[in-house]
């Protein structure tokens, strides 16, 4: 009820009837407001009721980062999902004041869950927890890990998610299947590593036999020329031994009837760098290396183009895709689903803040 009557008065405010009498108020179901009543609500975080994406799971409000977080910042976690009447234990490191550098003391707060599995926990960034108010609180710095019980007894550990904006049913279907797609991904890149370790062995020895000319100087074009090839030939074993995996993601994400326009123009960015021509050496890229040695690294003899890209350059550097994670997120997918569309198989989750 108390959700609903938040999204009345909200609509109200939005379509102009906020200064309707109170008894057009009351006609339409909605209490007399106090003084100050719609400037508050119109600021709250509608929290769903259940967990969008997995169970259990915990949002948070305010969206802050916690290395920026300004001190005296308090954070309010609502818990959703847990087994009922159940031990959740909330662990964080003590306060460290922004940009210093100091060691963080494991803490933590445990608290039970509510008949419905539920919870409430606010956390302040400092040294002192928040006054005022009922419930379990703490206080530090860093991330605040949640572990407990899920509804069936299983112990989970999970990390606090904003509460998602409004979203159809359609837009967490096509979350959820672009999620499964990624962790696809994931299981194939693994089952490929034979090929792609036996590949890399190669191209390790490779550039063992030609250290006089890889030590160029890579700020030189010549140099980043052969940077080039260097790099094109270890993209060829890491990533062209398992194409048709990669191919294989491109096409799972085509088969997604996406709608949502962030999520649409991230898969869309993945197929392409996929997809995108790349320059290959042949294995033996020192041959390479020497041929062009051979005519004074002349420039019209120049093996490839410096300004050329690989893949993992061309999915690190995209914007949409770094947006869909992020949409992702907001959308329920859970933070190492999102990590896997960022690009972990590459190397790049580090990469997309998330």
């Amino acid at each position: 009820m108390q959700v609903r009557m938040v999204a009345i008065v909200v609509s109200l405010v939005a379509t102009g009837l906020a200064g309707a009498s109170v008894a057009a108020l009351a006609a339409r179901g909605v209490a007399k407001p106090r003084p100050n009543t719609v400037v508050a609500l119109t600021s709250v975080s509608l929290t769903p009721a259940r967990c969008v994406f997995e169970r259990p799971c915990v949002f948070v409000a305010p969206d802050v980062n916690p290395q920026t977080a300004a001190p005296g910042t308090v954070l309010t976690f609502r818990g959703r999902g847990w087994r009922p009447r159940s031990k959740v234990q909330a662990e964080y490191g003590s306060f460290c004041p922004p940009h210093q550098a100091c060691d963080g003391v494991g803490l933590g707060t445990t608290f039970r869950t509510d008949r419905r599995g539920r919870f409430i926990f606010r956390f302040r960034f400092g040294s002192r927890p928040p006054r005022g108010v009922r419930g379990p609180v703490g206080a530090g710095s860093e991330e605040v890990r949640f572990s407990g019980s899920a509804p069936r007894g299983a112990r989970v550990v999970r990390f606090a998610t904003p509460p998602p904006p409004l979203s159809t049913q359609q837009q967490r279907v096509e979350a959820a299947r672009m999620a499964v797609a990624s962790i696809a991904l994931a299981h194939d890149i693994e089952r490929a590593r034979p090929r792609t370790v036996k590949t890399s062995d190669r191209y390790q020895e490779e550039v063992l036999r030609c250290q006089d000319v890889i030590r160029i100087e890579s700020s030189t074009r010549r140099g980043r020329v052969i940077g080039r090839v260097v790099d094109a030939a270890s993209d060829a074993g890491t990533y062209g031994e398992a194409a048709p995996e990669f191919e294989a993601f491109a096409a799972r994400l085509e088969a997604i009837a996406i709608t949502d326009p962030l999520l649409g123009r991230g898969a869309s960015a993945w197929i392409a760098a996929i997809r995108a021509p790349r320059y290959v050496p042949e294995p033996a890229f020192c041959n390479v290396l020497y041929r062009w040695r051979a005519t004074g690294y002349a420039r019209d003899a120049e093996p490839v183009d410096p300004a050329t890209t690989g893949l993992d350059e061309d999915v690190g550097a995209s914007k949409d895709i770094a947006r869909a994670v992020k949409r992702l997120r907001d959308l329920g997918v859970k933070r190492s689903t999102q990590a896997l569309f960022a690009g972990r198989v590459l190397g790049l989750e580090n990469y997309i803040e998330f």
